[in-house]
């Protein structure tokens, strides 16, 4: 290599197809400056003869996903080095502390490995200004000389599985822009000295052990971008001047913690916000008028204590704000006590909506009809509440939804045939309400449908021939109507059922043998019908199943003995009907209760 080139200083050869080993003697070229074969299939060790380019001031090897091995101890040789990126290329091993010994490091990074051990310790980087890290193995504390770096702007360690404590000496990189500290194991308090970080954009510590109060002075650093506190022990109420100080925050993420106390009004200073993530915490009082966050995209608010109307009767008017959110993507309140009812300007929501999750929030009235005009939403959650009513035909003008779910509540009528215009969905829940009619013939056209709920209603029809055609039906629970007919023997078309409850309705006739088409099923329940005939044998073919259920019916004949090879089967109850003959007493039979079995 490099013959006939002596003096070559630049070799780029990145984002090619190039494969093989990259060759020791790339040592002979002995005035490269600047080496990049980055984004190509190089495998095998990195050579330590790269050690011997003294010249080189920048290397290029990310995105090698073959390569073996370690960083060379030898790269630590090369004491004109600025930029050494080697990002992405499986390297295993620890960090060789030779490399932190280069004075001349403005960058170094090796993140997206599978690097162990921990950050060595160094006292001569004064030029280095991105040490980028994350996504390895790393164990082991943090090096307290990182903060002596002057010049350091960028710091990622995130994704390993460093411990300790976050020094306060931080506040001595008074350069630094971004901190990436996510997903690791410190603990402890975060300290103050965070706060006086002049010109930090992001700053990141989701995932750790960390806990007490935030200091008031992490909510003044006015150039702040994206600051992520999620998944940690962090308590205290937020500063009800928080958002004053914060004219350049996109992004606020609070989520799982022990925050307490009000939301304060003064976020929607924040006017470039465009995600605010704060579930799971235990906010209390009401839901501030988000509306003049003109660039909201993103509203996180499940699991607090959060109020939407003072008395039950007013309209949710926090909703009524968001739609001054053009660009609202995503809603998501559920179980807090909101206490009212939906709006009719739902429907003048952002054309961009995607998802409103709104379940166990105590909202009464009715479903708003206008709710139709959400043309772009995808998911309707708005399960667990007091809502009462038809369900509004012009959901099946929403033409995007692909999961609708308004289990548990109060909602009377019938399951609209406009639903079968809903050619996306591939969940439909109307559980637990009291819907009366029959299954919509039509659910059959919806070919993406992959989980139905229907059950717990008053449904009183048969079942409709066109569900059998669903091949690609995951869920179908029908249990607790009125419904009744035979079970068709079509029911073997459900190739990828896993889970069929047919329980508490009027079915009558036999079980189909065909049932053994469904070999994906691990829960069947048909008890509580007036089944009559034998157990097919052909359940015993059914090799998954866990639960099966055909109590209290009509059957009569024995237990199948090819029941005895379910090596699956965990509940089993076949009490209540007119079997009779020996139990079966191989398989998973002699774990089950007496109870399982018809009385003699």
């Amino acid at each position: 290599m490099c013959n006939g080139m002596p003096y070559i200083k630049v070799l780029v050869l990145s984002k090619n197809l190039l494969e093989g080993h990259i060759p020791p003697n790339i040592w002979k070229c002995r005035h490269l400056e600047v080496l990049s074969l980055s984004f190509n299939n190089f495998s095998g060790n990195i050579p330590p003869q790269i050690g011997r380019l003294r010249e080189l001031r920048e290397l290029y090897l990310e995105y090698n996903n073959g390569f073996q091995g370690g960083v060379p101890t030898e790269i630590g040789n090369l004491s004109k080095l600025e930029i050494l990126d080697i990002d992405s290329a499986s390297l295993t091993g620890d960090i060789p502390s030779s490399i932190f010994n280069i004075s001349s490091l403005m960058i170094l990074s090796l993140s997206h490995n599978s690097l162990s051990g921990s950050i060595p310790t160094f006292h001569n980087l004064p030029k280095l200004e991105g040490l980028y890290l994350g996504h390895n193995k790393l164990t082991g504390y943090i090096p307290l000389n990182i903060w002596k770096c002057k010049h350091l702007e960028i710091l990622s360690l995130d994704n390993n599985n460093l411990s300790g404590t976050i020094s306060r000496a931080i506040g001595n990189t008074s350069m630094l822009r971004e901190l990436y500290l996510s997903d690791n194991h410190f603990k402890g308090k975060l300290p103050q000295e965070i706060g006086t970080l002049p010109i930090l954009e992001i700053f990141t510590v989701f995932g750790n052990s960390l806990y007490g109060p935030i200091s008031s002075s992490i909510f003044n650093i006015s150039t702040l971008k994206m600051l992520e506190l999620s998944f940690n022990e962090f308590s205290g109420t937020l500063p009800l001047d928080m958002g004053n100080s914060l004219p350049n925050l996109e992004k606020l993420l609070l989520a799982q913690n022990r925050f307490s106390g009000p939301i304060p009004s003064s976020i929607t200073n924040a006017s470039k916000l465009i995600i605010l993530d704060m579930p799971a915490n235990s906010f209390s009082g009401s839901i501030p008028n988000f509306g003049i966050l003109k660039l909201l995209q993103e509203l996180y608010l499940w699991e607090n204590n959060l109020s939407g109307a003072e008395f039950p009767s007013q309209e949710l008017t926090f909703l009524s704000s968001l739609t001054n959110c053009r660009h609202l993507k995503r809603l998501e309140v559920s179980s807090n006590p909101l206490n009212g009812i939906l709006p009719a300007s739902l429907g003048n929501f952002s054309s961009s909506l995607e998802k409103i999750v709104a379940s166990n929030n105590n909202i009464m009235g009715v479903i708003p009809p206008e709710i139709g005009n959400l043309s772009s939403l995808l998911y309707l959650i708005l399960s667990e509440n007091q809502l009462s009513g038809l369900i509004p035909p012009l959901i099946g003008k929403m033409k995007q939804l692909q999961r609708i779910d308004l289990s548990d509540n109060q909602l009377v009528g019938s399951v609209p045939n406009d639903h079968c215009r809903l050619y996306h969905l591939g969940v439909l829940s109307v559980a637990r309400n009291m819907l009366v009619g029959p299954i919509p013939e039509c659910l059959g056209d919806v070919k993406s449908l992959r989980e139905i709920y229907l059950d717990s209603n008053q449904l009183n029809s048969t079942i409709p021939p066109s569900l059998w055609i669903l091949t690609d039906l995951v869920i179908l629970s029908l249990s607790s109507n009125h419904l009744s007919g035979q079970l068709s023997s079509q029911v073997g078309n459900l190739k990828m059922i896993n889970s069929l409850d047919l329980s508490s309705n009027q079915f009558a006739d036999v079980i189909p043998s065909s049932i053994d088409g469904c070999q994906m099923l691990a829960s069947l329940d048909l008890s509580n019908n007036m089944f009559s005939g034998s157990i097919p044998q052909s359940l015993g073919d059914v090799k998954g199943l866990n639960t099966l259920d055909l109590s209290y019916n009509n059957l009569s004949g024995s237990i199948p003995q090819s029941l005895e090879h379910l090596r699956f089967l965990q509940n089993f109850n076949v009490s209540n009907n007119k079997l009779e003959g020996k139990i079966p007493d191989g398989g998973r039979f002699p774990n089950f209760s007496a109870l399982s079995f018809p009385t003699t």
